[in-house]
This record gives structure tokens, sequence and C-alpha cells, in this order.
């Protein structure tokens, strides 16, 4: 990961211009550009930074076609990022130009390779039942395994964050949601007391900024349930009132975790829609409200979430999923325990009614 500075962006970009005025360098620099755009690319430097990526990972060559040459998007766009940072701080989200878009192909292959070969790349899943069939609707945990989703996680989509935010940011944790023909919404909530849970009896322990990168894998409309969201300049010390969990060591994935807004404080609120297509990239803060609808269509919604954290926090992405595992077993144990519990004091009762005197 390489954070590239915006004032040596326009130096390099000064130069190139510089070279242009020569006769010489103009002629040779129009027919690249020629060639470039008959090519269907940038330029000829990101073919060959992609081409060179593409030699020296073997097992994996095409991992980087799909994926945009980050040195020439920031060098063709750094004055209209750095607008987008003064805005983002005032709406805490950011729907990224569809130049930074990766391929809608690549998405859906990376994801079907997730999903169907799940035996070779390994994830935590979760199901729903759906029409009385079980159904697979989300995947984390999924990035290490899988060479490209690793190459995308911590290179590109790292470095198009750090940048954006002007400081080193590193991966906390992914998510894949599949929101499959009538699978369900999410309720209104805010990500970060969540993303927190997994250091709940200790709260000074983790990261406490996060920012989410989503990349829609399929195109996200308002009927197939698309991301929602509350624009504000949102921050831990101006965010909106949130639930606690109800009970104490509930369902870390259900009542038990925090971050869901209440009843009479989102039916008050205007929810934006975030309409996609396949390969878009949208960025939205820690703190930001967000919810999303049902899917009532014939055809699944994915969307990937990545989770970053500062640098300067530290990396807790393994022990987040470890945290969680034992978050999730715990419950389970204890569920368990109340289950046998339950059984033998019915039995015993049930015993009891039987030795009584019959009339």
């Amino acid at each position: 990961s390489f954070l590239y500075d915006a004032k040596q962006m326009q130096n390099e970009r000064k130069e190139d211009n510089e070279v242009k005025d020569g006769a010489s360098a103009g002629s040779s620099i129009g027919e690249d550009e020629a060639l470039a755009e008959m090519l269907g690319v940038s330029s000829l430097n990101c073919l060959a930074d992609q081409i060179l990526v593409e030699d020296e990972n073997e097992n994996h060559p095409n991992s980087f076609v799909g994926i945009p040459c980050f040195r020439t998007l920031l060098i063709n766009n750094s004055c209209q990022l750095e607008n987008a940072k003064v805005r983002y701080k005032s709406k805490s989200v950011y729907k990224f130009p569809k130049q930074f878009s990766i391929s809608s192909d690549l998405m859906r292959r990376i994801t079907l390779e997730l999903t169907l070969a799940s035996d070779k790349y390994y994830s935590d899943k979760t199901f729903e039942t759906i029409l009385s069939t079980k159904i697979l609707t989300r995947m984390e945990n999924f990035v290490t395994s899988h060479p490209i989703w690793n190459d995308l996680c911590y290179g590109y989509l790292q470095d198009l964050v750090s940048f954006f935010l002007e400081e080193e940011y590193v991966l906390y944790k992914e998510k894949l949601n599949v929101k499959p023909p009538g699978g369900s919404g999410f309720a209104p909530h805010l990500d970060t007391p969540s993303l927190r849970a997994a250091f709940i009896h200790n709260e000074h322990a983790g990261p406490r900024e996060f920012i989410t990168i989503m990349i829609a894998v399929d195109a996200m409309t308002r009927r197939n349930g698309c991301l929602r969201v509350i624009e504000g300049p949102w921050s831990e010390e101006n965010h909106i009132e949130v639930l606690q969990p109800m009970v104490v060591d509930a369902n870390p994935d259900g009542n038990g975790r925090a971050g869901a807004i209440p009843d009479h404080v989102s039916c008050e609120l205007q929810f934006k829609d975030v309409i996609c297509d396949g390969g878009d990239i949208f960025l939205f803060s820690g703190w930001t409200p967000h919810r999303s609808s049902s899917n009532p269509t014939h055809f699944s919604r994915r969307a990937v979430f990545l989770t970053y954290n500062p640098r300067r926090e530290g990396d807790f992405r393994n022990e987040y999923y470890q945290r969680m595992q034992k978050l999730r077993d715990d419950y389970q144990i204890r569920n368990t325990i109340k289950e046998q519990q339950f059984r033998a004091d019915y039995l015993t009762d049930l015993e009891a009614m039987q030795t009584l005197p019959k009339i």
C-alpha cells in the first residue's frame, strides 16, 4: 500500500505538460494516446503497470483486469477529489465518479467464485430461511482466502480510502451481502457502535474510527433494496440516538448488537436512495445512519461492504474475527445450557405431576 501525495501528482502532471511542449515529444505522445484509446485503456503507462503486476502474480494472472490504475486516476482527478473531500466533511458520504468504478464483470466473477466454491475459499456464512428454504445471505472473513479479493481490498481500495481521508487506513472487516430474491432488508442503524461490539468488555481496546466502502456487485435500485442513507456532518459528538442492547450477553448478531436507531427516531428521518451500477463505489462514515429494504425482485442484489480504520489505531482485523467468534460461541453455549435446563425442569415438573393422587 502506498499513499500518493497530491502535490507530487500535480508536479508530475506539470512535468508531463512541459514534455508535451516539445515537437518530437508531442508527436510521440499523440501516437501513444491514440493507441491507448484503441486498446480501451486510459494510458499506456497504466497498461504497462497492469501487465507488470499480472506477471508478478502468476497464480492469478488476471487479478488486476477490470481494476482501475490507481496512480493514473489520482493524476487525472486530484483536483476533483480535493473538492470531494470538502463535501464529504459536511455529508459523511461520497459516491466516487465512474472512472473509479471496478469492472462489473470482475465483481460478479469473483463474487460467484466465493459463493459457488465455498469449499475452496474460506468464509463465515450466514443463512436465512426464505419460503422454507435455507439460503445464503451473507459472507464474512473471506478476503485472505481469495487472491483477487485480497489484492483488491488491501491494494486499490485501501489506497483509495487512505488517499481520500488523507491518512493510512487498514482493513477491519469485510462482508458480502447477497440479498437474494425475498431477502430481508436492514433496519435503520449506525455502524460504529456495532463495530466496537467485539471489544465490548474493554471499551478502551480496538479502533474508534471507521469508514466503509460499498462496492455494488449488481445494479442497486430502489426496487431491489438499495442502500439508503442520511447525509450530514456525523461524528461521535454529533450522531443520531441509538439503542443499547436490551439483554446482557444476548445474541451478538441480533438483539445484543448496539447501533439500532429507535423507531420513533427513524420514522422522522428522510433517507436518500443510493442508486448504483455494478462496480460503483460508495463511501460512508461509521456514524452515517443507513438502512435498506427487502428485495422482492427475482434476482439477487449483491454488494460488498469493506470497513477500514486508521492505521494509527492498530490493525485489528484478525482479532476482530476471533473475538466475534468467541462471542457467538459463548452465546450458543449459554443458549444450549438454558435449553437443557428448561428441558430438565420440564421433566421434573412432569414427574412431580404424575405423583399426584388421581381423583
